[in-house]
């Protein structure tokens, strides 16, 4: 056996050590949340008394069934990959990448091959599965309402039930309209195929319409709430109750936009190619680059500022502004470079760059491509004084020869 083949066969057994190692650690978080889990269903009753502590008790199930059915599939995931270092075998040496890190990536392409069901959980998308739970507890809660009733001789008038009913709902439109959801439907929209796309466009389409009946929740938000609690408190303080909706629609709409950061999506577009990431360069041309900014909040970003940082390679390479290249372009403003870092900083004349929301600023730039190959992040800061703090994005950027 040659020094090559012993370097290979030490890195696939550190590999299965420490594949082994998570299977092991997963199985014992399993043990965990099912001990949990039996725990607080045969203590069930001691949360019956109260229906506001009986709807708590379910969200915490809820987020105990959605973490079991995570760490069962990442148990998955990491028992399938001790069983594929085993069989993967490696090709020609690289001198780019180390023997452990091109035995992993096989390993992983065997299972995404062989066991496509289990390479779903490879990254531990919690949100995906603690939705899978809270809508398996919501039937479980539907199911065993109405022996609770019975119980615990608990009656619910139709105003606690329509009060109820709303909460979930304003709940649901809110993650609905969240900037994590938003910014993965529209990535959708343009990158997505066949029927993701037709539905990320139907999302944009009438977004409009989701977010008017959002508002209407929120602005009746305090009536359902109380109706909840005691309906008397509804009757005795609607006027409160109203004016108190109205309040929590202007926070939403007016001051909670500058609280928070920026929502953006950025997106490239090369030789009239969309990119998301990686964006992919070919070594030694000259080509425009068209950078992206989609506006996924619900505000306008005023006098707002970007960045966009390439790298110290491409000090050089970026075309200053007043090239006759930009003069056939529609977009006018000037831009300086950012010399030590390699980065385009847009600073229009006038001080003041606006972008509506569910509008797209496109900023051309001219780049000569380095004549090297370069595998890197690539950051884009963006700035403005509607909002708080500033936002980096970060994208994979490859120059192939």
């Amino acid at each position: 056996m040659s020094y090559y083949d012993e370097l290979v066969e030490a890195s696939r057994r550190a590999l299965l050590r420490y594949y082994n190692s998570q299977t092991m650690t997963h199985g014992g978080y399993i043990i965990a949340v099912v001990i949990g889990f039996l725990t607080l269903t045969s203590q069930w009753k001691a949360f019956a008394g109260n229906f506001i502590i009986l709807y708590v008790f379910f969200f915490i199930i809820s987020s105990l069934v959605g973490l079991g059915i995570s760490l069962v599939g990442r148990t998955m995931w990491w028992g399938y990959l001790s069983d594929g270092v085993l069989r993967v075998k490696l090709g020609a040496k690289s001198e780019k990448k180390t023997i452990m890190f091109q035995l992993h990536e096989k390993t992983i392409k065997h299972v995404k091959d062989n066991h496509w069901k289990a390479s779903f959980f490879r990254v531990a998308r919690y949100r995906m599965y603690l939705t899978i739970g809270v809508t398996f507890t919501l039937w479980m809660f539907l199911n065993s309402l109405s022996y609770f009733l019975v119980e615990t001789n608990i009656s619910l008038s139709i105003f606690q039930i329509f009060g109820l009913i709303w909460i979930i709902f304003l709940l649901v439109f809110v993650i609905v309209l969240s900037p994590p959801i938003r910014r993965r439907i529209n990535v959708t929209s343009i990158f997505g195929k066949r029927w993701k796309k037709k539905i990320a466009n139907y999302y944009e389409d009438y977004l409009y319409i989701l977010v008017i009946i959002r508002h209407i929740l929120l602005f009746f938000a305090p009536l359902a709430f109380f109706s909840i609690v005691d309906f008397s408190i509804v009757l005795e303080h609607s006027l409160s109750l109203i004016l108190m909706g109205l309040s929590v629609i202007i926070f939403v709409s007016i001051q909670l936009p500058q609280l928070m950061k920026a929502h953006i999506l950025v997106t490239f577009t090369i030789d009239k190619k969309p990119y998301d990431s990686p964006i992919v360069f070919e070594s030694g041309k000259e080509i425009l680059v068209e950078g992206n900014i989609y506006n996924l909040g619900f505000s306008t970003y005023k006098n707002f500022v970007i960045i966009f940082y390439f790298g110290e390679d491409f000090e050089r390479a970026i075309v200053p502004c007043n090239n006759a290249k930009y003069q056939d372009l529609s977009f006018k403003k000037k831009f300086g470079i950012q010399k030590r870092h390699g980065g385009v900083f847009f600073s229009p004349k006038d001080n003041f760059l606006t972008i509506p929301p569910q509008e797209v600023f496109v900023f051309p730039m001219y780049i000569k491509v380095p004549k090297k190959e370069i595998d890197r992040e690539m950051h884009i800061e963006f700035y403005s004084e509607s909002s708080w703090g500033k936002v980096v994005i970060k994208r994979r950027l490859i120059v192939q020869k």
